[in-house]
């Protein structure tokens, strides 16, 4: 009987440590999104800039899934089922999926992706002569749900405010 409490506290113990672990990649990637997302980036540097941006968007999509589900957090319950995004009219072309949790499926059963340089309000921060925009919109294929556009720096930003608040409130024993 002693035996059976002091194994499942131990497991209790890894699996909290297992969702910190989680937390804290997550959030580091979606700090990672949402800066590069939001910055006005020269075309120069946009590679280097799409690079980082796609690794960190996968590595969050799998950390951010995760997390939630150690937590055991429904998304309709624990928080707002969609978030806001920005409305430009270069992205209204295209279809933007504003459901969190169809955002992580997204991420989670991609087959295909782009990303899509936007320019958000017309300012220039750098040489007029160079272009520049936003990398804040992905364009995804699925295995499973039509093509859908998503705006990752809502994204991120949703998993930062409504995401770890819901984390914070569900598993206060976690460190953060």
């Amino acid at each position: 009987m002693i035996e059976n409490k002091v194994a499942e506290q131990k497991l209790n113990e890894s699996m909290r440590r297992l969702g910190e672990l989680h937390l804290e990649k997550a959030r580091a990637c979606a700090v990672q999104i949402y800066s590069i997302g939001s910055a006005d980036t020269p075309e120069l540097w946009s590679n280097k800039f799409r690079e980082d941006l796609i690794v960190n968007l996968l590595d969050f999509g799998f950390h951010a899934r995760r997390v939630l589900s150690l937590a055991e957090i429904e998304i309709s319950n624990g928080w707002r089922e969609k978030f806001s995004t920005t409305r430009n009219p270069r992205a209204l072309t295209y279809e933007i999926e504003e459901n969190y949790s169809y955002c992580l499926n997204y991420l989670h059963h991609m087959t295909g992706f782009g990303m899509i340089p936007t320019v958000i309000d017309g300012r220039k921060m750098w040489a007029q002569n160079i272009d520049e925009h936003q990398l804040r919109f992905v364009a995804v294929k699925s295995d499973k749900y039509p093509s859908r556009t998503i705006d990752i720096v809502a994204l991120a930003a949703a998993f930062l405010g409504d995401g770890i608040i819901a984390i914070k409130n569900t598993r206060p024993e976690w460190r953060f």
